[in-house]
């Protein structure tokens, strides 16, 4: 019984790309070809994608940016509610719940921005832009 749905050809490709093809294919537990099949479809599935609309493009990168202010903005209270608790003379009773609390909030806060952030940094890659490094924690240097 012929299969008139399909085609047959020949792939010339190198014996590396091969070695790659096949270490995949038994990854994922089916042929090499339809490794190949699969990868090919969704080549074509990524092609299919709207293209971002320039003002797409600056909204999304606009809304990274306003994202890494207000990582700054937590940091910078993360910072000062850190070196206050590290500043001599500062002893634990003045530490209370509520000090402990605003500064676990702090770190909830910034952990929700960070992941939102990589959201928005996963869409806007996708949509073509560049990676945009995240702002890092700086700690201020204690003064002796």
């Amino acid at each position: 019984m012929a299969d008139d749905a399909r085609s047959t050809f020949t792939l010339r490709a190198s014996r590396e790309l091969l070695d790659r093809l096949k270490s995949e294919a038994d990854a994922h537990s089916h042929s090499v070809n339809a490794e190949i099949i699969q990868r090919l479809e969704t080549s074509f599935d990524d092609a299919l994608l709207p293209t971002p609309r320039p003002e797409q493009f600056r909204h999304t990168f606009w809304e990274i940016q306003a994202l890494d202010d207000a990582i700054k903005s937590a940091l910078s209270v993360l910072n000062e509610v850190e070196t206050e608790y590290s500043t001599p003379g500062w002893c634990l009773e003045n530490r209370t719940q509520a000090s402990d609390d605003f500064r676990e909030s702090v770190h909830t806060k910034l952990s929700d921005l960070r992941s939102l952030r990589r959201g928005k940094q996963d869409y806007f890659m996708k949509i073509g832009g560049p990676y945009i490094p995240e702002p890092a924690m700086h700690r201020k240097e204690r003064q002796s």
